[in-house]
């Protein structure tokens, strides 16, 4: 059987071989960059900028041992909770059940996560991760660490521990606040 280049590309989610293939071919033709006007003073859109960018390169780190950002936070979280539902996992990653069930699969199919039937609820299934989930959550845990030290090195040695703290404060926030529709109502008023 003949093997060809692509054989030998580590495996990885489609966002991120189309974002690589978008950053190589941008390396090679410049563009002008244009004036984003008040986009720049805007907090949403520094946040989803920024979040765009660490995922990008979050799941690059990542996919060198087979894993997407998802599957790593669940591996995460199963990994760290005696034996927990996948509703309260799904849950607390705020992953919803359609997109969360194939994930699992998937999961469970590479054999890195078992599930059971909760004894106290037939219909609730509990996760447990596998040796060899716990082995690849290990490595892919040093491998994040490592972007982290490097994340913060390029910050100027700062502690991200404070930039997390600050991140978290504002969903808790945003949590609480629905937000303020004021402008829309205005904006749809007769005259």
């Amino acid at each position: 059987m003949d093997s060809d280049a692509t054989d030998a590309v580590p495996p990885m989610d489609v966002k991120t071989r189309r974002r690589s293939s978008a950053s190589e071919s941008s390396k090679k033709k410049p563009f002008k960059q244009l004036s984003i006007g008040v986009l720049a003073n805007y907090v949403a859109f520094a946040v989803r900028r920024t979040h765009n960018e660490i995922c990008a390169q979050v799941s690059e780190v990542l996919s060198t041992h087979g894993l997407t950002p998802g599957q790593f936070a669940v591996l995460m979280v199963i990994g760290h909770n005696p034996a927990p539902t996948q509703m309260d996992v799904g849950r607390t990653l705020d992953i919803q059940k359609a997109n969360f069930v194939p994930l699992i699969a998937g999961l469970e199919k590479r054999g890195l996560v078992v599930r059971a039937a909760c004894a106290a609820d037939r219909r609730a299934q509990r996760l447990r991760l596998t040796a060899a989930g716990r082995a690849l959550l290990r490595k892919a845990i040093r491998a994040h660490d490592n972007y982290d030290a490097r994340l913060a090195k390029k910050m100027g040695g700062r502690n991200n521990l404070q930039l997390i703290e600050e991140l978290n404060k504002v969903f808790v926030l945003l949590r609480e606040v629905p937000p303020a529709i004021e402008s829309a109502q205005v904006d749809n008023a007769a005259p």
